[in-house]
């Protein structure tokens, strides 16, 4: 399958991977009691932390993050079974029209058939062991299909939207 990315989104949602050190050097470098802070703190971590990247800052950053490393993570430990269960289960979330009421979700955000084809694709790539094609896949479709990047976060956000609502009633 070939990825049908339409969807340009301009603003950069992911960046690259880059070494810590180009944070400290760069990002504090008109600043420099910031900079000496950054720089103590990269020297304690430097052992635990190598590189970092850059997420675009929309109120949704941290779903984005966690949620593009948790699938970078499934795919470079090739983790097919749990990629097929979050592409199943997000085809059955974003169809359910209970589910899109429930969190006031416009159809013009969410094309199923998209994200099913984008998951299907990258699921593909793992099982023929084509990793970093996988990886690539997934980096360009948080980056340029806005689509894809919008419902990965809903899903994210659903599904501990869920978590809570089930812990809640359990309680009562």
């Amino acid at each position: 399958l070939r990825l049908n990315l339409t969807q340009f989104d301009p603003n950069k949602k992911i960046g690259p991977l880059m070494p810590i050190n180009y944070l400290v050097e760069n990002h504090f470098m008109f600043k420099p009691e910031f900079r000496k802070n950054m720089q103590q703190k990269y020297d304690r971590y430097k052992t635990y932390i190598f590189n970092f990247r850059t997420i675009y800052g929309d109120g949704n950053c941290y779903y984005r993050a966690v949620m593009y490393r948790y699938l970078e993570l499934l795919i470079l430990y090739r983790r097919v079974d749990i990629l097929k269960g979050i592409a199943l289960d997000i085809s059955k979330s974003f169809c359910s029209n209970e589910i899109k009421k429930r969190l006031y979700i416009g159809t013009d955000y969410l094309n199923p058939n998209l994200i099913l084809q984008i998951m299907v694709t990258i699921i593909e790539l793992v099982q023929s062991n084509r990793i970093l094609d996988a990886h690539l896949a997934l980096y360009k479709s948080f980056l340029f299909s806005k689509i894809f990047d919008y419902s990965i976060i809903l899903y994210f956000r659903y599904i501990l939207y869920i978590r809570s609502e089930e812990r809640i009633t359990s309680y009562v």
